[in-house]
């Protein structure tokens, strides 16, 4: 079989692509079909056990998603008895998102699953190296968020 030029695909942006793929297989099978939670919704659970309650456009900016995509993720919670709105002690139209029972026991399921799949990930990977990766990814991130109004 004939080689082929793959030199586009070991670009900065091609790398960033192929390392997605890897972590969304490694996410799969970890997490997606052992519990039955897409990446959002590991985010949301995860983002709610570590702050307690969150707004909706809270989780929006964390998740980088839009608001209506957050609206629709929220409501699929709720249905799945994941999530529920309670009232705020500061404002009645404020209405935070808290885990359920249920919703917090698949959390702590789902966070016990990070390590593993981090490990897995980086298993070819110094500390130092892991270290640095993390801070350039973020890096990148950062530089791309909107800043100021708008």
């Amino acid at each position: 079989m004939e080689s082929i030029d793959v030199d586009d695909l070991h670009s900065l942006l091609g790398s960033i692509s192929r390392a997605r793929l890897v972590g969304r297989a490694l996410f799969d099978r970890h997490v997606a079909v052992p519990l039955g939670l897409s990446r959002p919704e590991f985010n949301v659970l995860l983002l709610l056990l570590a702050n307690e309650e969150l707004m909706s456009a809270q989780l929006s900016q964390a998740m980088m998603m839009p608001k209506s995509n957050v609206s629709t993720l929220v409501a699929r919670l709720k249905l799945r008895k994941l999530v529920e709105s309670v009232e705020s002690d500061l404002r009645r139209q404020w209405q935070p998102l808290v885990l359920t029972t249920q919703g917090r026991n698949l959390a702590l399921q789902a966070s016990a699953l990070r390590g593993p799949m981090d490990d897995e990930l980086g298993r070819l990977l110094s500390p130092e190296e892991r270290a640095t990766l993390i801070r350039l990814l973020g890096k990148i991130v950062d530089g791309a968020l909107p800043t100021g109004p708008g």
